[in-house]
């Protein structure tokens, strides 16, 4: 990849973006690289790319990210600092990011500033988690810089497809990924009378909101009910539940013309199962490339794979919920901040 043998391996297994996207981030940060610091510096510039995205990923730290490497740890600091600040420079330049350590702090995705440096939360492909509007869009923005989400595009769909084809559809998706193929386990369960209410909306001829026919995953810890789906928060404690109404925001959901496809799986219980349990957040979260790590767990739908890497982490406690939009398993899935604040 970069010309260190020994490591290939593993950067082809750990690393989460694709060649053609590599190739441009490690040429834009080699255009960036250019203060005498670094041009003065005896190693060669894939090495510094090598140990500064080998420290991301591992646990050891600079003392065995510079052992393994062969340089001295105060070398190692200076090189992640340095770059760190180069990758932000770049990352500013299409997506809104903190103008501060303190701002992100702030950011309510759980991730923390570490080694006193700012962290992008994100992958070098683009893909943030704290999805924020684009500079030259007013509306919202995805993981690719496109516009999210919009009624135009919503419209489209629907205008495009039937109800019951959109629907069939993606049931089609999840049973080639979530249950055959790579088996990402990120959709506990599907609803067996979605395809009956897409074919009903379709009868009826007329759309009956912004999200009419639209597939939607409703995490599983959010109640459904009349659609043959219990909501278990992931654990087999409630196993069975059905839910004596839906949700408010399902409430909204379906009188905006969405079909309720299915549940997303989730980390039991939103992550709350103890007062020492949280959530695996070992690994620094600049360009948060998803190296391995052990995965929260649902009790009741096991881990949600990252569709990226199938051995890599999916955080949570919304990870079936990220998985399945992810794989283009649903094209809208609803998560939840389940905090104590």
């Amino acid at each position: 990849m970069l010309g260190i043998p020994q490591y290939e391996q593993w950067f082809l297994a750990n690393l989460r973006c694709g060649q053609a996207t590599f190739t441009k981030f490690i040429t834009n940060l080699r255009a960036e690289m250019s203060s005498q610091h670094l041009r003065s510096c005896t190693h060669s510039f894939e090495k510094k790319v090598h140990i500064f995205l080998y420290l991301l990923g591992s646990e050891g730290g600079y003392r065995e990210t510079a052992a393994a490497f062969g340089v001295s740890k105060s070398w190692c600091v200076d090189i992640v600092h340095w770059l760190s600040t180069v990758v932000l420079k770049l990352a500013s330049k299409w997506i809104y990011l903190p103008k501060s350590k303190a701002g992100w702090f702030n950011v309510e995705c759980g991730f923390k500033a570490k080694h006193q440096i700012p962290s992008v939360v994100g992958a070098i492909d683009g893909t943030l988690v704290d999805i924020q509007r684009p500079k030259d869009y007013g509306g919202f923005y995805n993981r690719n810089g496109d516009p999210s989400l919009n009624i135009r595009a919503v419209k489209f769909i629907g205008d495009v497809l039937t109800g019951a084809n959109h629907a069939q559809h993606y049931l089609d998706v999840i049973d080639q990924l979530n249950h055959n193929g790579p088996q990402l386990n990120a959709v506990i369960e599907t609803s067996p009378t979605a395809l009956t209410q897409a074919i009903a909306q379709d009868r009826n001829g007329t759309r009956s909101g912004l999200l009419h026919d639209i597939p939607i995953l409703i995490k599983d810890n959010i109640a459904t009910t009349g659609d043959g789906l219990t909501t278990c928060t992931g654990s087999f404690a409630m196993e069975g539940n059905i839910a004596p109404r839906d949700a408010f925001l399902v409430q909204k959901l379906r009188a905006a013309g969405a079909i309720v496809l299915g549940h997303a799986n989730m980390v039991e219980w939103a992550n709350w199962r103890s007062l020492t349990e949280s959530v695996d957040w070992r690994y620094h979260p600049l360009l948060l490339t998803l190296f391995h790590t052990n995965s929260p767990r649902s009790a009741r739908g096991g881990i949600a794979k990252n569709p990226y890497v199938l051995t890599a982490r999916t955080a949570g406690s919304s990870s079936g919920s990220g998985s399945t939009v992810a794989a283009n398993m649903i094209p809208v899935a609803i998560g939840t901040e389940t905090g104590l604040w």
